[in-house]
């Protein structure tokens, strides 16, 4: 009969138990900061895309207001008489507002000296001259006219729309729930020129 000795190393068995013990707990670290590392990039990606989605609305109902302004610009330009509720303003130039941004909403307009545009502008088409070769044409009675402005035939068409803006936006963007977009378009009278 045989005797069998078992001689166990209890160093050995416990730094291998040890060793496989904090591989295991590695790999469980390791996933634990991809999982994380994923949930942040995920988040980032969704705000991006949020974004683009938001400003692709704005610019689909900027360019909405502005086909509707047109229209109803291109309509009264078709009519007998122009019936537009305002008269156009000589401008110049806008001057910036406080966010030192060209034309946005807070700038001012320049009003332009009617005599600028006269002296300079219709001048050059010498309408004294030109009214002897053909008598009440359109460039004599514009610089006749103490408004010559007035006289260019000119009608307007406005639209304006409401945008919601999409959940968490509407703080980032303007503190409100919504953006109005609107819209403004001048045109020369074309009846009788068709």
């Amino acid at each position: 009969m045989a005797i069998l000795h078992f001689r166990f190393r209890t160093s050995e068995f416990g730094s291998k138990v040890t060793s496989i013990y904090s591989s295991l707990t590695q790999i469980h670290n390791r996933s634990g900061q991809a999982i994380v590392e994923f949930a942040v990039c995920l988040i980032v990606v969704v705000v991006v895309i949020t974004g683009l989605i938001q400003i692709g609305l704005l610019g689909y109902h900027h360019t909405q207001t502005m086909i509707e302004a047109r229209e109803e610009a291109g309509e009264a330009a078709m009519l007998e008489i122009g019936l537009s509720e305002e008269s156009p303003e000589y401008l110049v130039n806008w001057e910036e507002g406080g966010d030192e941004r060209k034309y946005s909403p807070d700038d001012e307009p320049v009003q332009g000296n009617v005599g600028y545009l006269q002296s300079r502008i219709l001048a050059h088409a010498q309408p004294s001259d030109l009214s002897s070769y053909l008598p009440n044409n359109e460039i004599s009675l514009l610089a006749d006219s103490p408004l010559p402005h007035y006289e260019m035939g000119l009608v307007s068409g406005t639209d304006d729309r409401t945008l919601d803006l999409l959940p968490g936006f509407s703080h980032l963007i303007s503190g409100s729930d919504s953006i109005e977009v609107k819209s403004k378009v001048w045109m020369t009278r074309t009846k009788g020129i068709y």
